[in-house]
C-alpha cells in the first residue's frame, strides 16, 4: 500500500481505506460476481476491491472523485477496468451502454455523508440486479426501520417499497485507515419489479408528511385526502403509518 497517499485521506470526501484482506475476501464473496458480471464500483479509493473483482468479473466501471486516486488507479488498472473521475451524485447512469447493464451489480464503500442520496438516486435507475454497499450502521437501521420506531422515516419507506433489503454483516472500524468514528455494515439491496409508482410523486408525498412528523396526518394532508381517509388515518402521525398505509394514501391522491 502507498503510505504517502494513505497518510493524507481527504475528510471532505469521507475517505476511509480498507486494508484487511480477510474482509475484502468476505465482501467479494457477498458480491458473488461471475465472469459475465458487469460492475459499477462507487468510490474505489485505492482499488482494494477493484483489482480483485477485475480478476473475476467481465468489466468494472470505477467512479472516483479524487483525481490523485484516479491517477494511481489508472497506473495499475487491468484492461477490463474503466475509471471515471466524477462526483457520483453527478454521474449519469443512463450513459451506461445496454451491454454494460447486462448482469450489472453496483457496489461500493459509500461515503457516509452522501450514502442516502446515492441510494435515492439509484431508485430511479433500476437497470441492475442488486446493490451491495458498505454503509454506516445508523443508515442501515433507518433503511430497515419499522413504523413507530425512532429510525422510521421517508428513506425507510421509499427503500422498502422499491427494494428487498438485507443487513449482511458488521465491519470492524479497525480495518480502515483512518479509523472512522462510526460502525459500518454490509447491506444488499435487490430492487423489486415496480412500475405503477411514480418515484418523484411518492417522494413529494412523504416529504410533505415527514416535514412535520409530530403533526397528525389530518393537519399535513388535509387538502389532499378524502374525508373517509381522514377518518381512518387523520389522528395518526406519519411515523405510525405502515408502508401499506402510505401506498393506499398514494393510490388515492396520485392520479395513475
Amino acid at each position: 500500500m502507498n503510505n504517502k497517499i494513505l497518510s493524507k485521506p481527504k475528510k471532505k470526501w469521507g475517505q476511509h481505506f480498507i486494508s484487511d484482506k480477510n474482509t475484502i475476501t468476505k465482501i467479494i464473496k457477498l458480491i458473488d460476481p461471475s465472469e459475465k458480471t458487469n460492475i459499477i464500483e462507487i468510490g474505489p479509493g485505492k482499488g482494494a476491491l477493484t483489482f480483485p473483482l477485475s480478476k473475476i468479473s467481465q468489466s468494472i466501471t470505477a467512479i472516483e472523485i479524487d483525481k490523485k486516486l484516479v491517477a494511481e488507479l489508472k497506473n495499475n488498472k487491468a484492461n477490463n477496468i474503466k475509471i471515471i473521475n466524477k462526483d457520483i451524485l453527478k454521474y449519469d447512469y443512463n450513459s451506461i451502454s445496454k451491454d454494460e447493464t447486462t448482469n450489472l451489480l453496483i457496489v461500493g464503500n459509500l461515503p457516509y455523508n452522501i450514502s442516502s442520496q446515492i441510494i435515492i438516486k439509484l431508485i430511479e435507475f433500476r437497470n441492475y440486479e442488486k446493490l451491495v454497499f458498505m454503509v454506516q450502521k445508523d443508515l442501515a437501521n433507518r433503511l430497515l426501520a419499522k413504523k413507530s420506531t425512532k429510525n422510521y422515516s421517508r428513506i425507510s419507506i421509499i427503500s422498502q417499497i422499491f427494494f428487498e433489503i438485507q443487513k449482511n454483516f458488521a465491519v470492524s472500524k479497525n480495518i480502515f485507515y483512518p479509523r472512522p468514528n462510526v460502525d459500518s455494515v454490509m447491506i444488499t439491496m435487490t430492487h423489486k419489479k415496480i412500475n405503477h409508482i411514480d418515484f418523484e410523486k411518492l417522494s413529494d408525498l412523504l416529504k410533505k408528511c415527514f416535514s412535520q412528523r409530530r403533526k397528525k396526518i389530518k393537519n399535513t394532508l388535509t387538502n389532499y385526502v378524502s374525508s373517509d381517509m381522514i377518518d381512518k388515518y387523520g389522528d395518526l402521525r406519519p411515523q405510525d403509518l405502515s408502508i401499506e398505509d402510505f401506498l393506499i394514501i398514494y393510490s388515492k391522491i396520485i392520479p395513475t
